[in-house]
């Protein structure tokens, strides 16, 4: 027979969720990193000099448009008073299409599917799991009844 907890979830199922949370958000995050590490090494293929510029400051700034739109993202889902949240997704995809496209045209490999997926997936899965990453963030922060 289960007991019937009135209006309330149990202490331990909620501290079980927090927890649970917590490594999710963790884990996603985790993934953050990585897909913008391995698409900063795809993208810093790039080595000429553009108006005596050194070339590693392109992806720095093709990276930083993603890390920027990211951290508005993350600030836009857990303020309720931002309203916004077109703004930071637009850097994070203009900054993911370009990361796509440094690493279709820098790479010194054949453009076969599985090369491509190498191209494709970190960026991509970079910019997919700061959504996941905000939504967890957002029930963490979010004040238990």
């Amino acid at each position: 027979m289960t007991k019937q907890w009135e209006g309330s979830e149990p202490p331990r199922v909620i501290v079980v969720a927090r927890f649970l949370g917590v490594l999710s958000a963790i884990g996603v995050f985790v993934i953050y990193l990585a897909g913008l590490a391995v698409s900063y090494r795809t993208a810093g293929g790039l080595d000429v000099e553009v108006s005596d510029s050194p070339a590693w400051l392109y992806p720095v700034v093709v990276v930083g448009l993603v890390i920027v739109g990211s951290l508005g993202l993350v600030a836009a889902t857990i303020d309720p008073q931002r309203t916004s949240r077109v703004y930071p997704w637009l850097l994070v995809g203009i900054g993911t299409v370009t990361q796509i496209l440094f690493g279709l045209v820098l790479t010194d490999q054949s453009l076969d599917p599985r090369n491509i997926a190498v191209i494709v997936l970190p960026p991509f899965t970079a910019a997919l799991s700061i959504a996941e990453f905000a939504r967890e963030l957002r029930n963490l922060l979010r004040p238990q009844s």
